[in-house]
């Protein structure tokens, strides 16, 4: 619920300091609950072409959400449509599989794909986002996901942060300059080039003439990426691909959080449900349990070699690793 008088509050405060970033200002920020923020990011979205409020803005995301302190991109900041999910139900499935954050590491995903022995009908695979980038065979990945359940397996993936900055930056230059030079985005690219450039260019003369998925040759990767859910909640267990908001519903959920926030804390959980996530890679190399039933899967495959999968009925751990 929004509290009216701490909001108003806040924009008075955020208008007498001249969108500054003040003490004062970033102190009642962070004292905003999820409602309030979001009432904030629409008056944002609103006055965007004001150069000081995007000042006020690049500062405060920065500040408060991104470690990379050079990242200002309008677009994907301000997205705050609606939370997209898809609900599943646990019995009918006999396994269900659960690992994430492959980062173009293909080789490590076929791997698992043998150990695993997914069943058509029978079992379940769910990715919780971050398929691309850092590894040198995104394309191979999707395409692989693709051509899998066109088989008839059964396999969700779950929009990821990274996900995010491709979709986003087909369309956004800035994006796509932070993606690539930030993010690894530049592996996903040459993936994509490698496998659909039919005729022998150049890499620069071939991406200015084919933006990656505006070429008719991969329209199914557009069309996949806009189908991802944001969140998969069953009766027992909910998957996301960062941070889900125990203290709201699923509908208020915020798609912000849900992609690149990273929970701090585990001293409740009031779904009373398994929360499975990623984002947060653990350089051990291994499953992380939390109290009160978060399972943290992300084993940074791209700096340990080492991909997880959990098998969430009898939480059986399986690690592949090259």
């Amino acid at each position: 619920m929004v509290d009216r008088y701490r909001l108003d509050k806040f924009f008075r405060t955020l208008v007498k300091s001249n969108f500054k970033f003040t003490r004062t200002v970033k102190s009642e920020f962070i004292s905003l609950n999820d409602f309030e923020k979001e009432e904030v990011y629409k008056f944002l979205k609103e006055n965007n072409k004001k150069e000081n409020v995007k000042e006020f803005v690049k500062k405060i995301y920065i500040e408060k959400y991104f470690e990379d302190r050079n990242l200002w991109i309008d677009n994907f900041i301000f997205d705050i449509s609606k939370v997209k999910f898809i609900e599943i139900d646990e019995s009918r499935y006999e396994k269900i599989y659960v690992t994430t954050d492959i980062h173009g590491y293909f080789n490590l995903f076929m791997k698992l794909l043998r150990k695993i022995r997914l069943r058509k009908t029978r079992d379940l695979l769910i990715i919780m986002g971050d398929s691309c980038d850092k590894g040198v065979k995104s394309y191979e990945l999707y395409k692989k996901y693709i051509d899998l359940i066109s088989e008839g397996y059964e396999i969700i993936h779950i929009f990821g942060n990274h996900e995010d900055m491709l979709y986003k930056s087909m369309t956004n230059e800035d994006m796509r300059k932070h993606w690539i030079d930030k993010n690894s985005g530049i592996d996903t690219e040459i993936s994509f080039f490698n496998n659909i450039n039919k005729v022998k260019r150049g890499y620069n003369k071939w991406f200015k003439e084919n933006k990656i998925t505006f070429t008719s040759t991969v329209s199914w990767f557009k069309n996949y990426l806009e189908l991802m859910p944001d969140i998969i909640v069953g009766k027992e267990n909910i998957f996301v691909h960062s941070f889900y908001n125990d203290e709201l519903s699923l509908e208020n959920q915020s798609k912000r959080d849900l992609m690149w926030e990273r929970r701090k804390e585990f001293s409740h959980n009031y779904t009373n449900k398994n929360i499975y996530f990623g984002h947060t890679p653990n350089k051990e190399g291994k499953i992380i349990s939390y109290p009160y039933s978060y399972y943290n899967l992300d084993t940074g495959c791209y700096i340990t070699k080492v991909l997880a999968c959990i098998e969430i009925k009898t939480k059986k751990e399986i690690y592949v690793k090259i």
